[in-house]
């Protein structure tokens, strides 16, 4: 359980998407697989987790000149998915300032 949230705190390194040392396909298939696990949600949502979804959807998802824009798209919807089955990120889901919805 050590080595997951370990794993999910370098995948969050840096604070903002400029800084992750991924790409973003795989930093979003790398979080669409790890967030299953609810302890890791809760983390990733905890450490303003939604602010990288934020700047997923109005960066990357959505870049013209980017071929791997429609799969990053699908990775955080998946994300998305995932966590509103969760309690804990209803709020984020319901705070206008976010305009997740």
């Amino acid at each position: 359980m050590r080595d997951s949230t370990d794993f999910l705190n370098w995948l969050q390194g840096g604070g903002n998407l400029r800084s992750i040392r991924l790409s973003p396909n795989a930093f979003t298939f790398a979080l669409m697989t790890i967030l299953k696990k609810n302890h890791l949600a809760r983390d990733f949502a905890n450490v303003k987790g939604f602010k990288y979804i934020d700047d997923l959807l109005v960066g990357p998802c959505i870049q013209q000149s980017s071929t791997t824009a429609p799969q990053i798209a699908y990775n955080t919807l998946c994300v998305l998915w995932i966590l509103s089955f969760n309690d804990f990120a209803v709020k984020f889901f319901e705070d206008d300032d976010m305009e997740l919805l």
